[in-house]
C-alpha cells in the first residue's frame, strides 16, 4: 500500500468568498435590485470566520459552487470501484484498460496485512518458503503473464479482465466541498477497506491544504468523530473520535495522525 500519491490539482478560486456571497445573496435578495449590487455583494468582504460559521450549517447547495480536482496515483483497481460508488456531486476520469496496455508494466499495490505480516517475519507454508508479499506479488504477476498472452491473441481490452485488482492505476476526481465532505464521512470509516480508508485520509490531509480548508474540512470524518456511529449493528464498535483531540494536542491533522497510528509502515511515505 505503499507509492500512493494524492495531490489537489485545482481548484475552483476563492472558495470562501463564493460560500460567504452566496449565503448573503440568499438572505439579502430584497436588497438586490440590478446586477450592479448583486456584483458589489459579491466583492463585499469577509472573514475566515464566517465562511467557518457557514460550511458548518447543513445548507449543502452553497457548497457545490466550487469544484475541486485530485488525483491519486498508484491505487488500486480495488480502491477505483468502490470510490467510484459516489455519484452525486463527483466527476471521474481514469486510465484506461481497454486503451491501455500493461505488459511489462504493471506494478501492484500490496495490502497492509500482508506488508505488516512480511516485516513481522510471517512465512507462507509453501514448496518454496515465501515473505506473504512475495507470494501476493507472484500472484500478480502471473496474472499479468496471462494479461500478456490473452493480448497478444486477442486484445487489450478482453485482455483486461485477467488484470489483478491490486493493479495500480490512476484517477482523477473533481467533486464540489459538500460531496468530497461526504466522501470523507463514508469512506474514513473503519468499516472501508484499508486502502479506502487510507487514501481517504490522504485526500483529507490534502483538501485541508486548500483556500480555507480548515474551515470546510476541519470537521469532516467518519461520523464517530464529530458526533455517533449511524451504522447500528454494523458498527465496528472503535470510536475514532480520541484522535481529534489528541491531533489538537500534538498540534498535527487529524489525518495525518490516523495514518500514523494505525499504519505505522506508511508513516513517513508522504
Amino acid at each position: 500500500m505503499n507509492k500512493i500519491e494524492v495531490k489537489v490539482i485545482e481548484e475552483a478560486g476563492n472558495a470562501g468568498g463564493m460560500l460567504a456571497f452566496l449565503a448573503r445573496m440568499s438572505q439579502r435578495g430584497h436588497n438586490i435590485k440590478n446586477m450592479d449590487d448583486l456584483l458589489a455583494l459579491k466583492k463585499k468582504e469577509f472573514s475566515s470566520n464566517l465562511v467557518g460559521s457557514i460550511s458548518a450549517l447543513p445548507h449543502g447547495e452553497i457548497k457545490r459552487f466550487a469544484p475541486i480536482t485530485v488525483a491519486i496515483v498508484g491505487a488500486s483497481r480495488r480502491f477505483l470501484a468502490q470510490c467510484r460508488t459516489h455519484k452525486v456531486g463527483f466527476s471521474y476520469l481514469s486510465a484506461s484498460l481497454q486503451y491501455s496496455d500493461y505488459s511489462g508494466e504493471a506494478d501492484f499495490v500490496v495490502p497492509y496485512a500482508l506488508m505488516e505480516a512480511t516485516a513481522n517475519g510471517v512465512k507462507m507454508a509453501t514448496e518454496f518458503v515465501k515473505t506473504p508479499t512475495q507470494y501476493y506479488l507472484d500472484s500478480c504477476k502471473q496474472g499479468m503473464i496471462d494479461y500478456a498472452n490473452l493480448a497478444d491473441t486477442t486484445d487489450n481490452d478482453t485482455a483486461g479482465y485477467a488484470a489483478p485488482q491490486g493493479l495500480r492505476n490512476i484517477l482523477i476526481m473533481q467533486g464540489n466541498h459538500q460531496s468530497w465532505d461526504y466522501f470523507i464521512r463514508t469512506r474514513g470509516c473503519n468499516r472501508n477497506t484499508v486502502e479506502t480508508q487510507y487514501v481517504t485520509m490522504r485526500i483529507w490531509e490534502e483538501l485541508l491544504k486548500t483556500e480555507y480548508g480548515e474551515e470546510f474540512f476541519g470537521n469532516s470524518g467518519a461520523d464517530c468523530m464529530p458526533g455517533a456511529c449511524r451504522e447500528g449493528k454494523m458498527c465496528c464498535g472503535v470510536s475514532m473520535k480520541p484522535f481529534v483531540k489528541q491531533a489538537k494536542e500534538l498540534g498535527v491533522s487529524v489525518p495525518r495522525l490516523i495514518i500514523d497510528t494505525k499504519w505505522p509502515l506508511l508513516k513517513e511515505v508522504l
